[in-house]
Protein backbone atom coordinates (compact mmCIF):
# COMPACT_ATOMS: atom_id res chain seq x y z
CA UNK A 1 0.00 0.00 0.00
CA UNK A 2 3.30 2.58 0.78
CA UNK A 3 3.95 2.13 -2.97
CA UNK A 4 0.48 3.33 -4.06
CA UNK A 5 0.76 6.36 -6.11
CA UNK A 6 -2.70 7.99 -6.23
CA UNK A 7 -5.01 8.25 -8.32
CA UNK A 8 -2.95 6.39 -10.82
CA UNK A 9 -2.90 3.37 -8.78
CA UNK A 10 -6.46 3.61 -6.97
CA UNK A 11 -7.70 0.33 -8.73
CA UNK A 12 -5.22 -1.93 -6.69
CA UNK A 13 -5.74 0.58 -3.22
CA UNK A 14 -9.65 -0.86 -3.52
CA UNK A 15 -9.01 -3.93 -3.94
CA UNK A 16 -6.51 -4.13 -1.17
CA UNK A 17 -8.45 -2.40 1.29
CA UNK A 18 -11.78 -4.21 0.42
CA UNK A 19 -9.83 -7.13 1.47
CA UNK A 20 -7.77 -5.62 4.17
CA UNK A 21 -10.92 -4.35 6.16
CA UNK A 22 -13.02 -6.92 5.75
CA UNK A 23 -13.66 -8.40 8.86
CA UNK A 24 -13.61 -11.86 10.08
CA UNK A 25 -15.01 -14.29 12.70
CA UNK A 26 -12.62 -16.02 14.41
CA UNK A 27 -14.73 -19.04 16.89
CA UNK A 28 -12.71 -20.96 19.57
CA UNK A 29 -14.17 -23.77 21.42
CA UNK A 30 -14.74 -23.24 24.70
CA UNK A 31 -14.83 -24.78 28.12
CA UNK A 32 -17.95 -27.66 27.53
CA UNK A 33 -19.75 -29.07 30.99
CA UNK A 34 -21.95 -31.54 31.13
CA UNK A 35 -25.61 -31.16 30.25
CA UNK A 36 -24.62 -27.65 29.16
CA UNK A 37 -23.91 -26.39 25.62
CA UNK A 38 -20.93 -26.16 24.07
CA UNK A 39 -19.38 -22.79 24.72
CA UNK A 40 -17.03 -20.84 22.49
CA UNK A 41 -15.60 -17.73 22.45
CA UNK A 42 -15.61 -15.48 19.09
CA UNK A 43 -12.74 -12.61 17.93
CA UNK A 44 -13.69 -10.53 15.50
CA UNK A 45 -10.86 -9.53 13.48
CA UNK A 46 -9.08 -7.97 9.93
CA UNK A 47 -6.19 -9.67 7.80
CA UNK A 48 -4.16 -6.47 7.66
CA UNK A 49 -1.06 -5.46 10.29
CA UNK A 50 -2.64 -2.34 11.81
CA UNK A 51 1.03 -0.76 11.31
CA UNK A 52 0.89 -1.06 7.59
CA UNK A 53 -2.01 0.06 7.29
CA UNK A 54 -1.81 3.23 9.66
CA UNK A 55 1.14 4.07 7.28
CA UNK A 56 -0.59 3.85 4.34
CA UNK A 57 -3.45 5.30 5.37
CA UNK A 58 -0.93 8.16 6.97
CA UNK A 59 1.58 8.58 4.03
CA UNK A 60 -0.35 7.92 0.79
CA UNK A 61 -4.64 7.87 1.55
CA UNK A 62 -4.97 10.73 4.17
CA UNK A 63 -2.87 13.32 1.51
CA UNK A 64 -4.95 12.21 -1.08
CA UNK A 65 -8.10 12.24 -0.11
CA UNK A 66 -9.52 14.23 -2.07
CA UNK A 67 -8.61 11.72 -5.46
CA UNK A 68 -10.10 8.77 -3.19
CA UNK A 69 -13.02 10.04 -0.81
CA UNK A 70 -15.90 8.35 -2.43
CA UNK A 71 -14.34 5.14 -2.34
CA UNK A 72 -12.47 4.92 1.06
CA UNK A 73 -15.72 6.22 2.36
CA UNK A 74 -17.62 3.57 0.98
CA UNK A 75 -15.01 0.77 1.44
CA UNK A 76 -14.55 2.15 5.45
CA UNK A 77 -18.47 2.39 5.97
CA UNK A 78 -19.15 -1.22 4.34
CA UNK A 79 -16.62 -2.54 6.87
CA UNK A 80 -17.56 -0.89 10.06
CA UNK A 81 -21.43 -1.67 9.22
CA UNK A 82 -20.07 -5.20 8.90
CA UNK A 83 -18.24 -5.43 12.51
CA UNK A 84 -21.59 -3.94 13.47
CA UNK A 85 -23.66 -7.00 12.20
CA UNK A 86 -20.99 -9.64 13.47
CA UNK A 87 -21.19 -7.70 16.86
CA UNK A 88 -24.95 -7.91 16.64
CA UNK A 89 -25.22 -11.40 15.36
CA UNK A 90 -22.58 -12.71 18.56
CA UNK A 91 -24.91 -10.53 21.45
CA UNK A 92 -22.18 -8.07 21.79
CA UNK A 93 -24.47 -5.21 21.36
CA UNK A 94 -25.48 -4.04 24.72
CA UNK A 95 -28.32 -0.53 24.77
CA UNK A 96 -27.66 -0.04 21.41
CA UNK A 97 -23.91 0.21 21.06
CA UNK A 98 -21.46 -2.13 19.93
CA UNK A 99 -17.90 -2.55 21.62
CA UNK A 100 -16.21 -0.39 18.56
CA UNK A 101 -18.32 2.53 19.51
CA UNK A 102 -17.75 2.00 23.38
CA UNK A 103 -14.30 1.77 22.66
CA UNK A 104 -14.02 4.79 20.73
CA UNK A 105 -13.37 8.03 22.89
CA UNK A 106 -13.31 10.44 20.33
CA UNK A 107 -14.20 10.33 16.66
CA UNK A 108 -11.80 12.97 16.15
CA UNK A 109 -7.77 12.02 16.21
CA UNK A 110 -7.25 11.86 19.81
CA UNK A 111 -4.65 10.09 22.37
CA UNK A 112 -6.99 7.90 23.55
CA UNK A 113 -7.63 5.94 20.46
CA UNK A 114 -4.26 5.00 20.15
CA UNK A 115 -4.45 1.82 21.83
CA UNK A 116 -7.72 0.47 19.52
CA UNK A 117 -8.67 -2.22 17.91
CA UNK A 118 -8.53 -3.63 14.43
CA UNK A 119 -11.61 -1.18 13.46
CA UNK A 120 -9.65 1.68 14.91
CA UNK A 121 -8.89 2.81 11.49
CA UNK A 122 -11.82 2.11 9.37
CA UNK A 123 -13.05 4.67 11.89
CA UNK A 124 -10.35 6.90 11.05
CA UNK A 125 -10.42 6.11 7.50
CA UNK A 126 -14.05 6.94 7.28
CA UNK A 127 -13.92 10.27 9.06
CA UNK A 128 -11.32 11.10 7.13
CA UNK A 129 -13.56 10.34 3.59
CA UNK A 130 -16.61 11.69 5.19
CA UNK A 131 -14.90 15.25 6.10
CA UNK A 132 -13.66 15.15 2.70
CA UNK A 133 -16.66 14.43 0.72
CA UNK A 134 -18.64 16.93 3.55
CA UNK A 135 -16.58 19.57 2.04
CA UNK A 136 -17.98 19.01 -1.65
CA UNK A 137 -21.59 17.98 -1.04
CA UNK A 138 -22.31 19.53 2.46
CA UNK A 139 -22.58 18.21 6.14
CA UNK A 140 -26.10 17.78 6.58
CA UNK A 141 -25.48 15.47 3.20
CA UNK A 142 -22.92 12.97 4.26
CA UNK A 143 -24.64 13.01 7.66
CA UNK A 144 -27.83 11.56 6.73
CA UNK A 145 -26.37 8.80 4.71
CA UNK A 146 -24.57 7.80 7.54
CA UNK A 147 -27.50 7.65 9.80
CA UNK A 148 -29.63 6.10 7.73
CA UNK A 149 -27.20 2.80 8.32
CA UNK A 150 -28.05 2.64 11.85
CA UNK A 151 -24.69 1.92 13.06
CA UNK A 152 -23.84 3.06 16.13
CA UNK A 153 -20.30 4.40 15.11
CA UNK A 154 -21.33 5.55 11.76
CA UNK A 155 -23.60 7.87 14.09
CA UNK A 156 -21.24 8.94 16.04
CA UNK A 157 -19.25 9.82 12.69
CA UNK A 158 -22.43 12.06 11.20
CA UNK A 159 -22.32 13.68 14.88
CA UNK A 160 -19.02 14.62 14.26
CA UNK A 161 -19.09 15.92 10.51
CA UNK A 162 -22.22 18.15 11.29
CA UNK A 163 -20.18 19.59 14.08
CA UNK A 164 -17.11 20.38 12.27
CA UNK A 165 -19.15 21.97 9.65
Amino acid sequence: LNDCRLPDDVSPLKLLLRRLFEPELRIKPGISFPGHPPSFSADIFVQADSYWLEQAMNNVIVPNIGDVAQDVYEIATSALTRYFELHTALGQVYGGHDPISRMRHAIEPHQQNQYGDDATLAVDLAREAASALASSRGALAIASDLLARDVPILGRIAAWIVAEA
